[in-house]
This record gives structure tokens, C-alpha cells and sequence, in this order.
């Protein structure tokens, strides 16, 4: 089963311009194909702050502006 997000959610992945997180448990950074993926879960600070945002939005996470990209 395929799933499509226009916002951020539990079973997202969520490109910033600061990394790529998905959204699902905490387990920190993984790797996948060679690259680094950040799985956090919507309970931690930056998944509080990311949830039900969209592509354009921005957050600020530790005095730092994070814009979300995209979300799959």
C-alpha cells in the first residue's frame, strides 16, 4: 500500500534543506542507499514542530530556520 502526504504525519518523509527526516519512531540517524535519514518520531521537538506543515513552510529549530521542501 502506497501512501501520498500533503502534510507532515505520522509515516511521512519530509526533505528539508537541512536533511531528511521520517516520521515514525525514534531511532536517530539511519542510513538508506548511502545517504543519512533522521527517523524521529512526532513527539520529539522538531517532529512537534514539523507536524501539519506543508512544502514552503518553514520552522525554526534551535535558533535555526529549517524550510521543508518536500513531503512524501
Amino acid at each position: 500500500m502506497e501512501r501520498s502526504f500533503a502534510q507532515v504525519a505520522f509515516g511521512s518523509l519530509v526533505t528539508t534543506d537541512q536533511g531528511v527526516y521520517f516520521i515514525a519512531i525514534g531511532l536517530g540517524p539511519v542510513q538508506v542507499a548511502g545517504n543519512t535519514c533522521y527517523a524521529i518520531s512526532l513527539a520529539s521537538p522538531i517532529g512537534q514542530l514539523l507536524q501539519g506543515k506543508a512544502a514552503g513552510d518553514a520552522i525554526s529549530f534551535n535558533g535555526k530556520r529549517i524550510v521543508v521542501q518536500a513531503v512524501e
